[in-house]
């Protein structure tokens, strides 16, 4: 396998996505950062997850970060209705969404690359997952956005 491939995809290596986001049971839990509890998968060195100022047996309580869109949802709706507001309520529901989708298409990704066997997530495994779950305009839309995004990350390191 290429250095080039590495660098553009996930590693799945460890069987689940799990790690790097949120699970569907956390998702409900609003006081997740008062019951820091430790977890194998994200002690392990290299990870990205958050840290509390509590310690345990000499080492700090690791806790898996949550996954939030808001400032992004918050952004659009802005550069669409900008004389308009958003509740909060509001926006907790659509994050919620979000996070469900984002779930749901990094799922079907994470098989599409299992069955090909191969240990990297690809931009195309995205595509095809895209395709498969999302409505016709909306896949099309978002293939577009992403094009542009894939060829500006790219162009970068030229």
């Amino acid at each position: 396998m290429s250095s080039n491939s590495q660098q553009s995809g996930y590693d799945i290596n460890d069987d689940h996505i799990d790690d790097h986001l949120m699970s569907s049971e956390d998702e409900d839990d609003d006081d997740y950062m008062d019951e820091a509890q430790p977890s194998e998968e994200v002690q392990g060195e290299g990870s990205n997850a958050s840290t509390t100022g509590r310690k345990a047996a000499g080492r700090k309580i690791r806790t898996k970060r949550k996954i939030k869109f808001d400032t992004y949802l918050r952004t659009i709706q802005k550069e669409y209705h900008p004389s308009c507001k958003i509740a909060a309520a509001s926006l907790y529901a659509l994050n919620s969404i979000v996070r469900s989708l984002f779930n749901r298409i990094i799922d079907e990704a994470v098989d599409l690359a299992k069955k090909q066997r191969r240990p990297t997530l690809m931009p195309r495994d995205i595509e095809y997952s895209c395709r498969f779950l999302l409505p016709r305009e909306l896949y099309d839309a978002s293939q577009n956005v992403a094009t542009q995004a894939v060829a500006r990350y790219t162009n970068s390191f030229q």
